[in-house]
């Protein structure tokens, strides 16, 4: 890979301090390689001369979903049948989060 920088020490500083980031030296010279190192694969990638149709799916079988029709909806007393505990028209359920 060839050593030309795509984003200078100052830039990758800029961009810490909007990010709120702080970044030790080290972190500073290995993200700064890192970056520019994507920032070349990208640049590779883009010199490709690919004539080749987007692809949709990445199978050949399309699974595309079913059409949407209008059905029957539940009555709120068969929705809350096996339901634990409820409150009004809401499920009640433990904490999710700690």
């Amino acid at each position: 890979m060839s050593r030309k920088t795509a984003i200078s020490r100052e830039e990758m500083l800029h961009y810490a301090r909007l990010c709120r980031i702080s970044l030790g030296e080290h972190e500073i010279d290995r993200l700064l390689k890192d970056v520019n190192e994507i920032l070349e694969y990208f640049e590779t990638i883009r010199r490709l001369q690919l004539d080749v149709e987007p692809m949709t799916y990445v199978t050949s079988v399309n699974e595309s979903l079913r059409e949407d029709k209008p059905a029957e909806t539940l009555s709120e007393e068969e929705v809350f049948k096996n339901a634990g505990e409820k409150e009004e028209r809401w499920f009640v359920s433990g904490q999710v989060w700690g």
